[in-house]
């Protein structure tokens, strides 16, 4: 009990205080670029410092995100999120961020939760299941930080984390989620993670025939995001890892010349798509977004797959409204996102739970994004690709 009050309070803090001095570097950096070269081919110099990282600091484990907290929950008796290599990984993934990867801080938030708690549990000479237990408390804490999602920190580290559910340990995460989420919202007044949604307006005009239709489209989405994440070689960095940065940098640049929202979506680019009237640009800008983000997380980009993703669902959710109609912009867009997440994530009632949360707890969208994110899920499940995490 003592243990999860505590890294709630830790992560309420190390949550806040990161998306704060994020937020601030990443203006920081794109308003000095903006003055001097025109925010058109920054991304390179990022590249060649990530490409320093990669050769001479970060030079075994590169494992980040939630894929790095698997490997420590599944090696449970190793300590590999050792303070070392996870500050120099959170040093790579700010680089990252700054500089236009297209990555997410969500990801590296979620990260940093998983790191601090595996640290409290090994120095305080815990089992491995009370470990496993307190990395599961940092993840949620952190996620409830984050996003103002105390439930889903909850559901997504039962579903996709630990997998294995026990009354004691979601009991350990729930007290951790909430008193993150009460410190966070209440007393430091944390940010909202998406505020575009009119959460009153959503339009619950529910068609079957849509909904089918819809959750076709988000399973095809989360498998081609799925295979750009896993099947895009990462022998190049192995072998090359001065150079792999530079090359995704330079990548990234190209695409941003004509299409500056792509990587810098950490501020209004969400606005942006969610006015977007052109079907042809989304889909467009939807296709590049999956190759270029992994392209950023397989060649020596750290940060978060979740944002991305996030990004995917809106802009698929904005086409869907433009073809059908179907019933306003916000309520398609919360239907993609969740489907797209739980296609991707392999968590489909942690993508319930996300437009849940997204539409301001309306019951009535439970059934609707029930059918969109199974749906998903299955589609992605069946492949041979498999899910991201």
């Amino acid at each position: 009990m003592i243990y999860a009050l505590i890294i709630g309070f830790i992560t309420a803090i190390v949550s806040f205080t990161f998306n704060l001095i994020v937020n601030q570097l990443i203006f920081a950096i794109l308003t000095l670029n903006d003055y001097f070269f025109n925010a058109l081919y920054f991304p390179v110099l990022g590249g060649i410092l990530l490409g320093l990282m990669n050769k001479y600091f970060i030079t075994k484990n590169r494992a980040f995100e939630v894929v790095a907290i698997e490997a420590e929950i599944v090696n449970i008796e190793e300590h590999i999120l050792e303070v070392k290599s996870v500050l120099l990984k959170m040093l790579a993934s700010i680089i990252s961020l700054c500089f236009g990867f297209s990555l997410g801080k969500q990801g590296t938030v979620v990260y940093l939760g998983g790191a601090i708690g595996s640290y409290i549990g090994y120095h305080g000479k815990k089992s491995p299941e009370e470990i496993k237990t307190m990395i599961g408390c940092g993840v949620a804490g952190m996620i409830s930080g984050i996003f103002g999602m105390p439930i889903l920190g909850i559901v997504f580290v039962s579903e996709v984390i630990l997998k294995k559910r026990k009354i004691r340990r979601t009991v350990l995460i729930s007290i951790t989620s909430m008193v993150t989420f009460i410190i966070s919202h209440f007393i430091l007044k944390a940010e909202t993670f998406i505020t575009l949604f009119n959460k009153k307006d959503l339009i619950l005009d529910f068609n079957l025939y849509h909904l089918l239709i819809l959750g076709i489209f988000t399973g095809v989405i989360a498998l081609l995001y799925t295979t750009s994440i896993k099947k895009t070689p990462k022998k190049y960095l192995k072998k090359y890892p001065l150079m792999t940065p530079i090359i995704a940098s330079l990548i990234i640049t190209v695409v941003g010349i004509n299409m500056k929202w792509i990587y810098s979506m950490h501020f209004d680019s969400l606005k942006f798509l969610y006015f977007e009237e052109q079907v042809s640009f989304l889909l467009i800008f939807l296709l590049i977004k999956i190759l270029i983000t992994g392209v950023s997380y397989n060649f020596g980009g750290y940060g978060g797959v979740f944002l991305p993703g996030i990004v995917m669902g809106v802009v698929l959710g904005k086409i869907f409204f433009l073809l059908t109609g179907y019933g306003n912009i916000s309520s398609s867009m919360i239907l993609a996102i969740a489907g797209v997440f739980a296609g991707f994530s392999g968590g489909p009632i942690t993508g319930i739970i996300l437009g849940f949360s997204l539409s301001g707890y309306n019951f009535l969208l439970l059934l609707p994004l029930s059918i969109v994110c199974f749906i998903a899920y299955f589609i992605v499940k069946k492949s041979k690709i498999g899910f991201i995490y």
